[in-house]
């Protein structure tokens, strides 16, 4: 998601759907503290209940913008779905990770930090090769990158999108604590 404009802070930005003149409600969700060490499983799944199930928790929402504790948006939210969204066509879009972008080599990151455990990484990406998932290369595009990083979440709320969400959580709850993203 380049040329997104934020700084650090917290929060969700929702339009409502059913009262489309009603403008925009801001949710700000309460900052998450930073572990030095490893964190538990149950912790970090808390955390990305309102990251990854928010159609769960406001069913009429119609858009979401989420942005981790560590930025502050700086622009008009609307601007930020014009931009990602309609202009694009899109119902979903997230940021890049900002170095790496294949999987596989981010499992080998994650393993060399040792904040997870490595047979669970391992499991996670034996899983992804009986799934299909090969490494990154250009013939991928008009996909830019494997590996999403979740700081910026900017959805469209529809039954496939939902889905989509559902699915992620799923999948973070399975595997390791944060998971390989």
């Amino acid at each position: 998601m380049g040329g997104l404009t934020l700084k650090g802070s917290s929060s969700t930005v929702a339009t409502a759907e059913s009262q489309p003149n009603q403008g925009s409600a801001i949710t700000t969700s309460v900052p998450e503290s930073k572990p030095k060490k490893k964190i538990c499983c149950a912790c970090q799944i808390g955390f990305n209940i309102p990251k990854l199930l928010l159609h769960r928790i406001f069913p009429n929402v119609r858009y979401s913008i989420r942005i981790d504790e560590k930025l502050k948006l700086v622009v008009d939210p609307y601007q930020i779905l014009e931009r990602f969204l309609w202009r694009q066509n899109a119902n979903f879009a997230i940021s890049r990770h900002y170095k790496r972008f294949d999987v596989f080599v981010e499992a080998e990151a994650n393993k060399a930090v040792g904040i997870y455990d490595n047979s669970s990484i391992d499991n996670q990406i034996e899983f992804y090769k009986s799934e299909g998932l090969t490494p990154y290369s250009e013939a991928k595009l008009p996909i830019t990158s494997d590996v999403p990083e979740g700081c910026v979440i900017v959805r469209e709320h529809i039954p496939i999108t939902n889905l989509f969400t559902c699915l992620w959580f799923n999948e973070v709850d399975c595997f390791t604590a944060q998971g390989i993203r």
